[in-house]
């Protein structure tokens, strides 16, 4: 163990302010003996624990699984911070199949429904300087909440596991925030879109949500300045003052002349450097790929950028032979080229959200993507927090793909299911309330 705790402090201790930080390396692992098993304690004899790397699949299935496997796993790891007063810290876990639960140093901090959205855990409160343990409990019985119809009735494969990346996440006292734990809709972190869009000229709209997590007032200046390679082509800055234990966002429109369009026959990406300033001095910065473009469909016509388009399209899921779920990011951007080869410009995410990369390979590679909320013929009127799971859903496969451009739609309604005319109607309001027109 203790080799494993000097790998984990070199990696913490370079993460920058703002920087995101992949620990998909030494994580421990078992299965639950009985369903009661509890191994979240923060000091824990773990010599009989497996040690994997992620994305990680709890059991190796046969190419065509008949019976997969069903149950509860447990993952540990531990991690070693430098520094703690005056930061925040922020977990981000891409894909936890299905019920997660996340302990910190023995105590409880996160519970989660959903194996398809990130779970993003703010550590802030329950890290202290030195070595912590983050512990998980994975669920993916069948669940009346979550759904859908129990596994073996399924016509898809549900795995389990941590199958996709788990990152931290460093922050100062001010910083740009989560959109998983700021929540504010249609705000939190950085969300883009896009107004009079032309070849001649194009608005683009940035809205940044900061938050001061210190107890007295700073003087911010958000900058935000579009990428053309190296070349910065429009930039924006925005200063005001924002009070301590506070949020904001600072919205502004970017103005570009002759803009290069996104398109699937053209997927033109730029680079969006977002930044905040104290004092003149840089306290957190992301930066993300985007694509200018319009999406219009009238009259049962479809219009990227204001011509007519047709598209080839094509379904996919995430799973394959062995592994299920637990695909490198390699893996995703293989298949994503294998659609483009195939001739397909269109590829819809049956039925639930897809890795962040796989979308990402369609950003660079021109592939439109219908993306799906999970649902598959299940619906459950017995239960009101089955509403509620839906509709969180929802909000959380926007909020995470808001800004790819090749997301063309959002299928806010379950797969091949009967479902309330009110129910539909409130699915549809909360895509448009995260995603304004």
């Amino acid at each position: 163990m203790k080799k494993i705790f000097t790998t984990l402090f070199l990696l913490s201790t370079i993460i920058a302010y703002g920087a995101e930080k992949q620990m998909n390396h030494n994580w421990l692992f078992r299965m639950a003996n009985e369903p009661t098993a509890d191994y979240s304690a923060e000091k824990l004899d773990c010599s009989d624990w497996q040690t994997v790397r992620l994305p990680h699949t709890p059991r190796y299935e046969k190419y065509y699984p008949i019976e997969q496997w069903q149950g509860i796993c447990w993952y540990r790891h531990t991690i070693e911070v430098d520094k703690v007063r005056g930061e925040q810290w922020w977990l981000n876990i891409e894909g936890a199949m299905n019920v997660a639960d996340v302990w910190v140093n023995g105590e409880h901090c996160s519970h989660h429904l959903g194996g398809y959205l990130p779970v993003a855990v703010d550590l802030t409160k329950h890290l202290h300087k030195g070595k912590n343990v983050v512990a998980i409990r994975l669920d993916n019985n069948d669940n009346p909440i979550t759904g859908p119809r129990p596994i073996k009735r399924l016509d898809f494969f549900w795995y389990g596991g941590l199958y996709r990346n788990v990152s931290l996440i460093r922050k100062g006292e001010v910083a740009i925030t989560h959109p998983f734990i700021d929540t504010t809709p249609a705000e939190g972190g950085v969300f883009v879109s896009y107004d009079k869009v032309s070849e001649k000229s194009a608005d683009v709209n940035v809205a940044v949500s900061v938050e001061n997590d210190g107890k007295k007032a700073k003087n911010i200046v958000v900058v935000n300045r579009l990428l053309d390679g190296k070349k910065v082509v429009a930039e924006s800055r925005n200063e005001q003052k924002l009070a301590g234990k506070s949020r904001t966002t600072v919205k502004a429109k970017i103005v570009v002349k002759n803009p290069r369009l996104w398109s699937h026959l053209s997927p033109t990406l730029y680079t969006l450097q977002t930044a905040v300033e104290v004092g003149g001095k840089i306290v957190d910065e992301e930066r993300r790929k985007i694509g200018i473009r319009s999406i219009e469909i009238k009259d049962n016509i479809l219009y990227v950028n204001g011509k007519q388009t047709f598209l080839r399209g094509v379904n996919r899921h995430q799973c394959h032979p062995y592994i299920g779920y637990a695909l490198s990011d390699n893996a995703q951007v293989r298949d994503a080229v294998r659609i483009k080869e195939a001739g397909f410009d269109f590829v819809r995410l049956s039925h639930y959200p897809q890795s962040t990369a796989f979308l990402k390979a369609c950003d660079s590679l021109g592939i439109f993507v219908l993306n799906c909320v999970y649902g598959w013929q299940y619906f459950n009127k017995k239960e009101p927090k089955f509403r509620e799971f839906c509709y969180q859903q929802t909000r959380d496969m926007v909020r995470r793909d808001r800004n790819h451009p090749s997301i063309l739609a959002w299928e806010a309604s379950l797969n091949e299911t009967k479902q309330p005319a009110d129910f539909i109607a409130e699915m549809s309001r909360l895509v448009h309330e995260e995603y304004p027109a």
